[in-house]
């Protein structure tokens, strides 16, 4: 049957994390065979007390020239452990150093030597799922920058074939805007022009500027960045930095317009001879026509 204290320090030594192979190599190195190993051993990791011994049973030494009279041999206490452990079954707590000092080596046996530790690597600790999910719910998204468009500029013939496009989808605006006015009012029989602007005309004048006025700048300022002519043709309305513009931008760019024709077109041929293709108008506003990273060749 297993020794009680060779029990009660491997039972000590598997709770402080020491591998097995260690505990097993210091009792070996104290002369136990490799049976009584295994029995220590069973005995610690199942917790079955063990009845004590009154007295260890000396173990005969093997074969050996005839040695000198037997002198004691002193007890080597083992190092005393930082940290200590709750002692199981309701055994009396004491500290590792005063537990460990009582084990007696047997007679004609080495002193007790303990095996060298190895440095197990602690894992770190890792955060509950439940918890990791409720920071990343509490993450705002990240905000993804805009990118600008590249400066591409459009010509002038090119400004004008989208020009000609809006002025005939204006044109059919126009003459839908007329008939439906028109069909739910009744055509006005007034002789004068005072007299048919305060009646239907006035009506359909009024629901043609505004169409006209904010045909472009609404569609200028959308994810479209331009009209519809613009649209057909590839080209994007832009600051000077390619980015998407806002709505008086816009708005100041297509009023701006009035200044461009102003100048007996001069305005609008500017677009042909700058630099950056800007016409009057769009230096006013300070806005670019670039052509759409999807028709920028050919």
């Amino acid at each position: 049957m297993a020794d009680e204290k060779f029990v009660d320090f491997a039972r000590r030594r598997l709770k402080f994390g020491t591998p097995k192979q260690d505990v097993a190599a210091t009792l070996r190195v104290n002369g136990l065979s490799d049976a009584d190993i295994e029995e220590v051993l069973a005995a610690a990791t199942q917790g079955a007390a063990v009845p004590a011994t009154p007295t260890p049973t000396p173990i005969s030494p093997p074969p050996s020239p005839p040695a000198p009279a037997e002198e004691p041999v002193p007890v080597v206490p083992v190092p005393a452990v930082q940290e200590e452990m709750p002692t199981p079954f309701g055994m009396p707590q004491s500290t590792p150093t005063q537990e460990m000092s009582h084990i007696s080596v047997m007679p004609k046996m080495a002193p007790l030597v303990a095996a060298p530790r190895r440095e197990v690597p602690l894992a770190a600790p890792q955060a509950p799922i439940a918890a990791i999910s409720a920071v990343q719910r509490q993450t705002p998204p990240a905000v993804v920058p805009q990118t600008p468009a590249a400066l591409v500029y459009a010509g002038f013939w090119r400004r004008f074939a989208a020009a000609f496009i809006d002025g005939v989808i204006l044109t059919f605006l126009y003459s839908g805007i007329v008939l439906g006015v028109s069909f739910s009012f009744g055509t006005s029989s007034a002789t004068y022009l005072a007299d048919y602007m305060k009646g239907v005309g006035g009506i359909i004048t009024a629901l043609s500027l505004l169409v006209a006025i904010l045909y472009h700048p609404l569609l200028e300022a959308s994810a479209m960045q331009g009209s519809l002519g613009k649209h057909f043709l590839g080209l994007i309305v832009t600051d000077t930095d390619g980015m998407r513009v806002t709505f008086f931008r816009a708005l100041l760019r297509n009023l701006a317009k009035v200044t461009s024709a102003a100048t007996v077109m001069i305005g609008f041929l500017m677009i042909a001879f700058t630099k950056q293709k800007q016409g009057l108008h769009d230096i006013i506003a300070g806005c670019l026509v670039l052509r759409h990273e999807h028709h920028q060749e050919g």
